[in-house]
């Protein structure tokens, strides 16, 4: 399937004045509502378009508030709370309709040589490569109009331990489908959409629904992005469910360069029916 638009096209926005900014397309998705992936990756975009350049995000955390529907403009209107000498901080609202359906706070770090520090990370999970044969994969992503701005390899969950519990409940390699420019808010904002790519199937997983829940909707997601990391090179995000519970799952999640670089962490809260 070809691409109707490329993931700079999604991360594009246009602005309105007074820090508010409209997405610049508006693709036909095959969904009744909009993937939070890109809510997060606009929101982070619109956030970076009001800070200085030597800023870079450093966490996101976010709540789904509504159904954002694919075929009505969306708004994000930027409220610049805290510019400090080390840290600066945005909350991003999503409107639709006169509606909220999504708000952020995402905070930024100076980067330079006085910020630099002793470096620790968690080593990359172990997993087949991602140019291994094509039989390793399921198609099923790659098939949604969602996902094809990404290339994407899916492994199947890990069995189920002797203790009921798995290593881990989905890992999919990704990359941007086309060449990304080397503006870091573009990379940063690719890292943020990608964080998204399926997590509440991870929570189906563990809750024995895997693909055969009739409500799987994202609540809240936190992201923290470590190094900055080019997201058109292969990079494997690896989730592991940590509890089911009153209907809702959570997951946390590392994101892996493919020579074991921590580009970045996260955890969301789903709603499994």
């Amino acid at each position: 399937m070809s691409n109707r638009h490329t993931f700079t096209d999604l991360v594009t926005l246009e602005s309105r004045g007074d820090d508010v900014f409209v997405p610049a397309v508006y693709p036909e998705w095959d969904s009744a509502f909009v993937f939070g992936g890109q809510q997060l990756a606009q929101a982070t975009s619109a956030a970076m378009a009001t800070t200085d350049g030597d800023r870079t995000p450093h966490s996101m955390h976010a709540h789904f508030l509504a159904v954002a529907l694919p075929s009505r403009p969306l708004q994000y209107r930027v409220s610049r709370v805290r510019d400090g000498r080390s840290f600066t901080l945005r909350q991003v609202d999503a409107d639709q309709d006169g509606r909220r359906v999504f708000t952020a706070t995402v905070s930024f770090h100076r980067t330079g040589p006085d910020t630099e520090g002793v470096e620790y990370q968690l080593a990359r999970p172990a997993a087949p490569d991602a140019e291994e044969p094509a039989g390793a994969w399921s198609p099923y992503l790659a098939e949604s109009d969602y996902f094809s701005v990404f290339d994407l390899r899916e492994l199947p969950p890990a069995p189920e331990g002797p203790d009921g519990t798995r290593e881990f409940s989905r890992r999919v390699w990704f990359r941007a489908a086309d060449p990304l420019p080397d503006d870091p808010a573009v990379h940063a904002s690719a890292i943020a959409y990608a964080s998204d790519l399926g997590v509440t199937i991870a929570s189906s997983v563990t809750a024995g629904l895997y693909r055969r829940a009739n409500v799987l909707t994202s609540l809240d997601h936190a992201l923290w992005w470590h190094r900055p990391v080019r997201a058109d090179e292969w990079t494997l995000l690896n989730l592991e469910s940590v509890s089911n519970s009153h209907q809702r799952g959570t997951v946390r999640g590392t994101v892996h360069t493919a020579d074991g670089s921590l580009a970045a962490s996260l955890g969301q809260d789903t709603l499994i029916r």
